[in-house]
């Protein structure tokens, strides 16, 4: 099969597409202490010790000024039950696009930063650092709490992603994430192996 060139200039989307990412909804508060929520898919972990994650949102945008103000924020997992709540909310604005989600906000355990309620699986995270450019922000966070459903915990590894029921944003709407897994032999030992090195090279770089 031939190759082309992807034109970049003529899709909306960008090649944001080949690069999916589950659909999310981060949660914050500002100076007074008012939620606001947001719909994110341009979340990604990026290192293991510590626990960072990266994301990136526009510029000016209230969830990035909230995090510079609170440094800190909360990562709620949208299943397909709360999908199109969460696409669709971008249609209003801090309290009413709350009241118009018709989700429950309560307090997460370590930072100062609300969970959704309906959300089955949710990252607090404190802010590591962040870059600035003109088009928007790039936020690096470090996971200082995670909570999840028990029963997705306590399930093997082909049911968690069934029951934790990921989505994710597509060009016209969304999909969900496909319950197949093929396991690697030795594979969690290989990520094991992975990771003390990358520790190690820290430590020696330290």
């Amino acid at each position: 099969m031939k190759k082309i060139n992807f034109p970049l200039n003529k899709t909306e989307t960008g090649v944001s597409w080949l690069i999916p990412g589950a659909l999310t909804l981060v949660s914050t508060y500002n100076s007074k202490k008012e939620p606001n929520i947001a719909p994110k898919n341009w979340i990604h972990p990026a290192a293991f010790s510590p626990p960072l994650i990266v994301y990136s949102g526009p510029l000016f945008a209230t969830t990035e000024k909230n995090i510079i103000v609170t440094k800190c924020f909360t990562i709620n997992f949208v299943d397909s039950s709360l999908a199109e709540i969460a696409c669709n909310c971008i249609r209003w604005f801090g309290k009413e696009r709350i009241a118009k989600s018709s989700l429950n906000l309560v307090e997460a355990s370590k930072i100062n930063a609300p969970l959704i309620a309906e959300c089955k699986a949710h990252l607090e995270c404190t802010l590591y650092n962040m870059y600035i450019h003109e088009h928007g922000f790039v936020v690096l966070g470090e996971v200082v709490a995670v909570s999840i459903w028990d029963k997705i915990l306590h399930s093997g590894p082909e049911e968690q992603y069934e029951l934790l029921d990921l989505t994710i944003p597509r060009q016209n709407g969304i999909c969900t994430l496909v319950n197949k897994i093929k396991p690697i032999h030795g594979f969690s030992e290989t990520i094991q192996i992975h990771k003390k090195k990358v520790e190690q090279y820290l430590k020696e770089k330290s």
